[in-house]
């Protein structure tokens, strides 16, 4: 079974001109004509995150580098909404 670290190394691998930076890496985009660093991505605990500053869907970008989505997730990600709390509340009187 692949893990999403090996996802990531896989990847990367097939990206040109990577560089690493604070909060992952830039490459050319594989999914149009990219002349400088166009797509940033970063791996977090459950998932690897792209985004292409052109504009390219994320569906492009995996199917050019001959990737599945599911590579880029764990199965223990699901999309649900967050719990909201309640941090401050106001109470107005009217005189």
């Amino acid at each position: 079974m692949e893990t999403l670290y090996g996802n990531w190394d896989l990847f990367c691998s097939k990206l040109e001109q990577v560089k690493l930076t604070c909060n992952g890496i830039e490459a050319l985009c594989p999914a149009h004509d990219d002349k400088k660093a166009g797509l940033s991505a970063k791996l977090e605990t459950d998932k690897i995150i792209l985004t292409c500053h052109a504009g390219c869907s994320f569906d492009g970008i995996v199917n050019a580098l001959g990737m599945n989505q599911s590579q880029f997730s764990t199965n223990n990600y699901r999309s649900k909404p967050t719990k909201k709390r309640v941090v401050a509340s106001v109470v107005f009187q009217i005189y």
